[in-house]
């Protein structure tokens, strides 16, 4: 499922995923993770979902894309730092509590 015309900025996927506390096993991961296009690869699929399905959990989109929660998550998480997506209320999901996720704007205002 790819949704014409939107797609995650490569330029914008570059933004540093491990502290600078972790230990290097993370920041190795995170280089290959990125490096390899897998990061970008896991947004894309995760941006495709909110915009055809807004208002979904990180729980939810992951079952969806079948890349699971804490991937989903992570991914969520690099698309709002892009301002591609925001955070809504957050409700039940197996559970526990978590928030859902909305598409935006290109100034980041909900869609």
């Amino acid at each position: 499922m790819r949704v014409r015309g939107l797609d995650v900025d490569a330029d914008r996927m570059t933004t540093p995923i491990a502290r600078t506390t972790d230990p290097w096993t993370s920041h190795a991961g995170a280089v290959e993770v990125t490096d390899s296009g897998r990061r970008r690869t896991q947004a894309e699929r995760c941006l495709d979902v909110v915009l055809t399905r807004p208002g979904l959990t990180a729980g939810e989109i992951g079952e969806l894309t079948g890349l699971g929660h804490v991937p989903a998550q992570r991914r969520l998480s690099d698309l709002k730092a892009n301002g591609k997506v925001a955070v809504g209320m957050a409700r039940q999901f197996l559970g526990r509590p978590q928030v859902t996720w909305w598409p935006t704007d290109r100034q980041g205002t909900l869609l």
